[in-house]
């Protein structure tokens, strides 16, 4: 595994004005992607990952939908509320 550490030299860099621009432009050379074993893509899974969501917000999607606390029964011009 290669790790590259990225430094800065000059006053400016100490500032925060420029320190690492010439590396941003430098990304595709840094960033490696991972082979996929089988090249099976679960599409779902990396959408949702891609989106930051994860198994805590899908969990409560999957619950029961809440029950109205009343029930209303429609008649031809009359709602009436029952319970």
């Amino acid at each position: 595994m290669a790790i590259k550490v990225v430094g800065h030299e000059g006053p400016g860099a100490a500032l925060g004005v420029g320190a690492l621009l010439p590396e941003l432009l430098h990304l595709p050379g840094i960033i490696h992607l991972v082979e996929l074993q089988h090249s099976e893509l679960d599409l779902l899974l990396l959408v949702l990952d891609l989106l930051g969501l994860g198994v805590g917000l899908l969990l409560p999607l999957l619950g029961s939908a809440a029950q109205p606390e009343h029930q209303v029964q429609r008649r031809l011009l009359l709602d009436v509320v029952v319970g």
